[in-house]
């Protein structure tokens, strides 16, 4: 059985990701207070940290975030990743984010 310590939220957004490789993107296919999982075929191995940049839908000037995420699994059809390292302003918009969808 799958343990999970936070509600997902399904979404479909493509975000930019930053690798010791260099750029790309791929699709945030979910997303979590604790993580994310990112629907790609590129190689990123297990405990790697990457930084991301996730678009806020709602914001009126186009923000996005940016985080550190560390690869927890890697299946077939992409990875998941938990959040590593989040300032307090990435955070608040995460959560605000997270909370819209469930109002």
């Amino acid at each position: 059985m799958e343990r999970r310590n936070f509600n997902r939220l399904s979404v479909n957004n493509e975000i930019s990701i930053f690798t010791k490789d260099g750029y790309f993107t791929a699709l945030m296919e979910n997303i979590s207070a604790g993580g994310l999982f990112l629907r790609t075929n590129k190689n990123i191995e297990i405990g790697e940290m990457i930084e991301i940049s996730i678009p806020l839908p709602n914001s009126p000037d186009k923000k996005n975030i940016k985080v550190d995420i560390v690869a927890v699994r890697v299946m077939d059809n992409g990875i998941a990743f938990k959040f590593q390292v989040i300032d307090d302003n990435a955070q608040c918009a995460l959560l605000h984010l997270l909370d819209s969808a469930y109002a």
